[in-house]
């Protein structure tokens, strides 16, 4: 029951660590681009998760899953991609990619393996879900705030990392919108939660949506 226990609090910090750390997270060198240093990121913290939640399945002899056909609905993506790589020659860089390419049949797997693991993980109790989310908040007003030290301050590049003039801790300008868009979504939505009360927390909350915004 202890080594249970271990291993499934090993799962659910590692998806903590990285809803806290994706949102900021780079090299600060020139030879890791902003979205590879992030699927490294992702990559090595959905691989430890997804080791410690198959054994703590293991260790209980079940797998706590919510009902629901969506797991089969989403596994046809990676799927697919699988599928179109073996039509098209099965490439290397459609099977792994490189720097330029992201978007390859192992990096589908592993998110998949995250949508699977976080739902078996975060549903265990509402707190955990609220815990996750405030982590993503976090880590979110930490990348807000090198984004405002990157406005003001345009010759400061981290490390050359951020040279272009579009570029950010996010990744490109469209990958900037597109987080934007999700925190102000998350900040708004939360305001009506039950569990934000405090008068800080509402503010907080504010501040998030309107420098989304």
């Amino acid at each position: 029951m202890r080594r249970t226990n271990i291993a499934g609090s090993v799962a659910y910090w590692s998806l903590l660590f990285l809803f806290g750390l994706l949102p900021f997270f780079f090299i600060p060198t020139v030879w890791a681009p902003i979205a590879q240093a992030k699927m490294l990121l992702v990559g090595i913290l959905v691989v430890v998760a997804t080791v410690a939640w198959v054994a703590s399945a293991l260790s209980e002899e079940v797998v706590r899953m919510p009902r629901s056909w969506l797991f089969y609905a989403v596994l046809l993506v990676p799927l697919a991609y699988f599928i179109s790589a073996i039509a098209t020659g099965a490439s290397r860089t459609s099977l792994i990619g490189g720097e330029a390419h992201q978007d390859t049949v192992v990096t589908v797997f592993i998110l998949y393996a995250l949508f699977v693991v976080c739902s078996s993980i975060l549903s265990r109790g509402n707190r955990r879900l609220i815990t996750a989310v405030s982590v993503f908040i976090a880590g979110s007003t930490v990348a807000l705030l090198f984004q405002l030290v990157r406005l003001a301050y345009p010759s400061f590049t981290f490390g050359d990392v951020l040279i272009a003039r579009t570029a950010s801790v996010v990744g490109g300008w469209h990958d900037l919108g597109i987080f934007l868009g999700l925190l102000l979504f998350l900040s708004l939505a939360l305001l009506s939660a039950s569990f934000v009360g405090s008068r800080w927390w509402k503010c907080f909350l504010f501040c998030i949506a309107g420098i989304s915004a």
